[in-house]
């Protein structure tokens, strides 16, 4: 489940990346009335390899020296904590399905965690 996301390496969530690991991921559908938050720790991904591996040939426009430019490097997100509500899917925690599903990392595996009544989230 880790998530890799190509970045320009001057941009601020670099910066803020290097000096806090911790991060939130969100995304939301509003078709399905659901969204997901990931909970983590990021890492700053310099090695050409990488770079290479989870290179996309439309971002060339924004690094034109291609995978290998020193601009282009990518955040590694690791996993800790999942937050998922899903209303066409049925996914909810009950009562009333007003708080996320909670998943946490347990090793190499996960569990499901307490939902926190009072914890909102995007």
């Amino acid at each position: 489940l880790t998530t890799w996301i190509g970045t320009n390496a001057g941009l601020r969530k670099v910066k803020e990346v290097s000096a806090n690991k911790k991060v939130a991921l969100a995304w939301s559908d509003a078709k399905r009335h659901s969204n997901l938050v990931v909970h983590g720790s990021a890492f700053v991904e310099t090695d050409v390899d990488l770079r290479r591996r989870y290179w996309k040939p439309e971002w060339r426009m924004f690094f034109p020296g291609g995978p290998s430019s020193e601009a282009y490097v990518l955040i590694r997100v690791v996993p800790e904590k999942i937050e998922l509500m899903d209303f066409a899917g049925s996914i909810l925690c009950e009562p009333f399905g007003l708080r996320p599903t909670v998943l946490e990392r347990d090793g190499y595996s996960w569990r499901k965690g307490p939902s926190r009544q009072n914890e909102v989230t995007a």
